[in-house]
């Protein structure tokens, strides 16, 4: 529904962003990734969203830094036990390059490193990588762009799209 918000930053915290845009003050939650990059109060800023409703919570908003970045956090909503809060948590937990590499190598030990990622989830992850690096193989390995859906926006099912989130496949085949 929101794709991203421009306008001034009128306030940020470790864990909130306000963006004034056309008079409204939205806020968003961000990771500790997007507060670093984030310019000082009274600059105009862009924030990549997304909106999450539903549950007791209600209706969310999470921003973020770069399209990577919101990229990875809607992937780590696609694994079983990990929602907005703990998907926020797991990207503000390591650079996303290190996250990314330990998802590819199924590094179930640097996962569980991560604070909001226990055993459990940090074995899910393992195992879809695992998982798509053996239909990689039977495929011939030169398909990897499946990995994204086949349809260039990175959306297919949880295991394609955790998949894609390991080995980097978006940036790869779509330059993203």
């Amino acid at each position: 529904m929101f794709e991203s918000f421009t306008g001034e930053l009128s306030r940020k915290t470790p864990g909130t962003a306000v963006v004034e845009c056309g008079g409204v003050g939205y806020a968003l939650r961000i990771s500790l990734a997007t507060y670093d990059a984030l310019p000082a109060p009274g600059a105009r800023v862009r924030i990549w969203a997304h909106l999450e409703s539903g549950g007791d919570a209600g209706i969310r908003l999470f921003g973020f830094a770069t399209e990577t970045e919101r990229q990875i956090f809607r992937l780590l909503l696609n694994v079983n036990g990990v929602g907005p809060s703990t998907a926020l948590t797991i990207v503000s937990g390591a650079p996303l390059e290190d996250l990314r590499r330990a998802v590819a190598d199924g590094d179930v030990a640097t996962l569980k490193r991560i604070k909001g990622v226990g055993p459990k989830t940090a074995q899910r992850l393992a195992r879809i990588s695992a998982a798509h690096r053996r239909k990689g193989r039977a495929r011939g390995g030169g398909k990897r762009e499946k990995g994204c859906g086949g349809r260039g926006d990175c959306q297919g099912g949880a295991e394609e799209n955790v998949a894609a989130l390991s080995l980097g496949l978006c940036e790869r085949v779509h330059g993203r």
